[in-house]
């Protein structure tokens, strides 16, 4: 396999795009998973006395949900970094499983992707 072109050979013009796009995402995620933070600590910490079961319940789904939507954000985070690392390398829009350049309405869609769609889906279809 010969060796891919620098970040699948895109212009200038939109890799400075899709990085823009990246850091905006990377922005507002750091916002928001810095608000979730305040709020899981929140629940945690304020040591209110809770005079209902349901509010109880309430109280613990809510620090639950909160868990669960910053592990996702987080996990969001670590593929926009990744994406990012892959510009400073030239490897972006390559996708890592078959080495063949990635879509760029898939790149303009999703600017972390790594896969490119074909093999999204056999990865999400269990890897045949």
């Amino acid at each position: 396999m010969t060796p891919p072109k620098k970040n699948a050979g895109l212009p200038k013009a939109e890799l400075t795009k899709l990085r823009k796009a990246l850091l905006e995402m990377r922005a507002a995620l750091v916002g928001d998973v810095s608000q979730l933070e305040n709020e899981a600590l929140k629940s945690r910490g304020t040591g209110v006395s809770v005079d209902h079961m349901a509010d109880h319940g309430s109280d613990s789904y809510n620090l639950d949900h909160s868990i669960t939507l910053l592990e996702k954000q987080s996990g969001a985070l670590k593929e926009i970094d990744a994406a990012l690392g892959r510009m400073k390398e030239g490897t972006y829009g390559i996708c890592e499983k078959t080495g063949k350049k990635i879509a760029r309405a898939r790149l303009r869609a999703i600017p972390y992707a790594r896969l490119s769609i074909e093999a999204q889906m056999e990865e999400e279809q269990g890897g045949v």
